[in-house]
């Protein structure tokens, strides 16, 4: 044979080979799995800038009132490489975030990606804090040795979880406890932290407020916090004594105990 034919003949056949090798290798020798931000009904979002989040228990004041059940998320799941005709078994486990102390949460430490799925989540539920104004996180990784899948993407193998009962001082237009003292002791007394909680329960949309109405949080930032600039909300007597300290002496008079700080404190809306 020509020996420049030869040459073309093994050079297309070498080409040929890679094309090959580039055609079947689309997927990663071994399945993986990576952490996704689930956003609900089954969709999810495949960035790895996204992979925390955080449990606000604040906000629940408004929708529960004062005794705040358990707050469930999903945290999501994407397999990286082919799907399995088989149920592959991803187990979780959970990890200290340094600097803050552990949030209490449970979750399933065994997920299961059914035949064909790629995507799918687990949920966690958070309990409520032990301390006002105070985040505790918790991290979450796979244990590999225990699962039926390799590691995935580097950076998506981690998701790090916030729970917090912290106060929202933009809702109660005050940056600080001594921005709520300047601004409103002269009106109901001095910043506690049930003292601001109780008066989202009472304004808010709970089944158990004390008002024959309610609102959603901004709107109660509005209209008692933002209004007392313009000499109404917590600076117009009337909304302080026969909504804010009716509500109490009604709380009062069902509950064995008053309502206090957790130091023990009396919740009080006398101006200072």
């Amino acid at each position: 044979m020509n020996k420049s034919i030869l040459v073309i003949v093994l050079l297309s056949a070498l080409s040929f080979s890679s094309c090959q090798e580039e055609e079947v290798d689309m997927f990663h020798a071994e399945r993986g799995v990576n952490f996704v931000l689930s956003t609900g009904n089954n969709h999810y979002t495949d960035n790895y800038k996204q992979l925390s989040t955080e449990v606000k228990f604040f906000d629940s004041y408004v929708t529960q009132g004062l005794v705040l059940t358990p707050r469930t998320i999903n945290i999501g799941l994407q397999l990286e490489g082919t799907t399995s005709e088989q149920p592959i078994k991803v187990r979780i486990k959970k990890e200290s975030v340094a600097g803050y102390e552990p949030a209490n949460v449970v979750f399933p430490e065994e997920v299961i990606f059914d035949p064909g799925q790629y995507q799918t989540s687990f949920p966690v539920e958070c309990q409520l804090p032990a301390e006002y104004d105070k985040l505790y996180k918790v991290r979450f990784s796979i244990d590999y040795p225990n699962s039926d899948v390799g590691a995935g993407t580097k950076e998506r193998q981690f998701f790090e979880l916030t729970v917090s009962d912290m106060a929202d001082w933009a809702a109660m237009e005050a940056t600080n406890e001594s921005d709520w003292n300047r601004k409103y002791s002269q009106y109901i007394g001095n910043y506690g932290p049930v003292k601001a909680r109780f008066i989202f329960f009472i304004f808010g949309q709970s089944p158990s407020h004390y008002l024959p109405f309610g609102y959603p949080k901004n709107t109660i930032t509005e209209l008692i916090f933002t209004n007392v600039l313009y000499g109404s909300g917590l600076a117009e007597p009337y909304i302080v004594n026969n909504y804010i300290k009716k509500a109490l002496a009604s709380y009062n008079a069902e509950h064995e105990k008053p309502l206090s700080e957790r130091d023990g404190t009396l919740v009080s809306y006398d101006p200072n």
